[in-house]
């Protein structure tokens, strides 16, 4: 649940220094999950949460690298918001070089097309 939280604020926050904290979260966890959902089935159980994990009857499955990849985008948009055009590049940035599967092209071509946006306005600024 905390995962989902620090999404959710993540996407409501206007703050482009909290959305930062928020994209720094799920984006470390993004990695540790990649990192456990490639290890062999009987080797999770040594994982450093499996203590954390609570035993609950219902649970969802959520993709914690596209939650990374959203927040990353909105932490992004805001900072292009705010005149911050160097976190937002970063952002988007990460966004491209992060999540290179099929499976997050949306995001990467979002990612994209803000980036091109970003490009565009500095050099009309530089005229």
């Amino acid at each position: 649940m905390a995962l989902w939280k620090t999404y959710t604020h993540c996407l409501s926050t206007e703050d482009s220094q909290l959305a930062v904290e928020d994209a720094q979260k799920l984006s470390s966890m993004s990695r540790i999950d990649t990192t456990v959902s490639s290890r062999p089935k009987h080797a999770l159980l040594s994982i450093p949460f499996a203590g954390e994990v609570p035993q609950t009857t219902a649970r969802l499955a959520v993709d914690v690298q596209a939650m990374a990849a959203s927040c990353s985008l909105h932490t992004g948009i805001l900072a292009t918001s705010a005149g911050e055009s160097e976190l937002a590049r970063d952002h988007f940035q990460k966004v491209v070089n992060n999540h290179t599967q099929a499976a997050y092209s949306y995001y990467r071509d979002q990612a994209r097309a803000h980036l091109y946006e970003l490009e565009i306005s500095r050099q009309a600024s530089l005229h």
